[in-house]
C-alpha cells in the first residue's frame, strides 16, 4: 500500500498504522515520489489525500499508479470539509 499526503506527520501516521496492522505500506509526501515509486513496485491500493500545494493533479497520481493494472479499476473519493 502507498499512502500520499503534504502533510507528513499524517502520512507517516497512517502507514504505521497500517503495519502495525499487518500490512505492508510505504509513506510518501508528494505525488511524484509515489510515481517514481509505483514504477518499480505496483501498489495494490493507494491511499492519497486530494489536494497537492503546487503538485500534479490527483488524477494523474492514480492514472499513472493504477492506469494499467490487470484490474484496470481506478476510483476517486474526495470529502469536503463543511
Amino acid at each position: 500500500m502507498f499512502v500520499v499526503d503534504d502533510e507528513q506527520i499524517i502520512a507517516q501516521t497512517l502507514a504505521a498504522i497500517l503495519r502495525h496492522s499487518g500490512f505492508s505500506a510505504d509513506a510518501f509526501t508528494n505525488p511524484g515520489d509515489a510515481l517514481a515509486a509505483a514504477a518499480l513496485i505496483a501498489p495494490d491500493l493507494l491511499i492519497s489525500d486530494v489536494m497537492f500545494s503546487g503538485q500534479a493533479a490527483m488524477g494523474d497520481l492514480l492514472r499513472e499508479s493504477f492506469g494499467n493494472s490487470s484490474s484496470g479499476h481506478v476510483s476517486e473519493r474526495a470529502s469536503q470539509k463543511r
